[in-house]
């Protein structure tokens, strides 16, 4: 006796808000078993149910669809629909806290505390930061308006490259998350940490474009109250680029490529004392021109990884 297939019922999938500003959400799934002797059971525990307590989460093709998790699967139940092994199986979410203290307050009414929650349904704490990092400058930024009128040109006053690239100490926003989950793995800390977000992403109502958000650190500790017992206390670290965090690299060297007899040959590059010259190159291998008509070529490689932060159920 087992389960062959269990497939979603979208048209079934209901979300709801009450006056005190609850949410609620409803899945169906219809599990078919290879035997009419099958029981609800069989299909109400199989793996791919959601499971008691999980937080709200619609995954399609490997991508998070939708997703709070704030709501906790708080009911689960089977209904047989016919004679040959099919079940209808109903998950039934909710914001609503699932026990609440014996306490109260000044007007004999029930006290609800911030650790009456579920570890899940307890709110993000979010924080800022600042961060100076050391970066080579690329582009001037002296106003148009000014003698001479800027941009600039980052080069010398003999029009070449400076023989040390230009830096400056630059202030990055940092973002800073903590939060409580019920369950969580260590495969996601090596999985998303280090990376740059593939897609828009949401922290707390505001939108950060793609491949601005660095996931500089992403940590869990295990830890436990006297009422829920132990859960995942997750902090993260996020610095914000807005232009992205690809990185421009100035296309110069010590050699062009040059033609010869129909072959691509590597040319040195001399001054005129005969000694090798660094020099901007044209983006295909060959020289610019010193007389600065062309501006630099920049070379763009990504020093991250790239990832979807929703793989997997998401960071969080």
């Amino acid at each position: 006796m087992s389960v062959i297939n269990v497939v979603e019922l979208i048209n079934k999938r209901h979300a709801s808000q009450g006056k005190k500003l609850e949410r609620k959400y409803s899945r169906t799934f219809l599990v078919t078993c290879d035997s009419p002797s099958d029981s609800q059971l069989t299909a109400l525990y199989h793996v791919s149910i959601p499971q008691l307590y999980h937080p709200y989460i619609v995954i399609v093709n490997g991508q998070v669809v939708e997703h709070d998790s704030y709501a906790i699967c708080q009911d689960r139940r089977a209904e047989r629909v016919n004679d040959s092994g099919c079940y209808e199986v109903t998950c039934e979410y909710s914001t609503e806290p699932i026990f609440e203290r014996a306490t109260q307050n000044s007007e004999g009414k029930p006290q609800q505390h911030e650790t009456d929650l579920r570890p899940d349904q307890r709110p993000f704490t979010v924080g800022t930061s600042t961060k100076t990092i050391q970066e080579i400058i690329y582009e001037d930024y002296t106003p148009s308006d000014d003698t001479p009128a800027g941009p600039l040109p980052i080069k010398n006053s003999a029009n070449m490259p400076f023989a040390d690239p230009f830096m400056r100490d630059r202030p990055l926003s940092g973002i800073h998350l903590e939060c409580d989950r019920t369950i969580w793995f260590f495969s996601k800390k090596t999985f998303f940490e280090g990376s740059v977000n593939k897609k828009d992403y949401v922290i707390q109502g505001q939108t950060f474009p793609a491949r601005t958000l660095l996931l500089e650190s992403y940590n869990g500790k295990s830890t436990k109250d006297g009422k829920y017992g132990y859960f995942w206390h997750l902090d993260a670290s996020f610095c914000y680029k807005a232009e992205g965090w690809t990185r421009k690299i100035r296309d110069q060297g010590y050699c062009e490529l040059v033609m010869a007899d129909g072959v691509w040959l590597k040319k040195k590059i001399l001054d005129d004392t005969g000694q090798p010259l660094l020099a901007d190159l044209d983006g295909t291998g060959k020289r610019l021109p010193e007389n600065g008509a062309l501006r630099a070529v920049y070379i763009r490689r990504e020093p991250f990884p790239i990832v979807d932060w929703g793989t997997g159920g998401g960071l969080f």
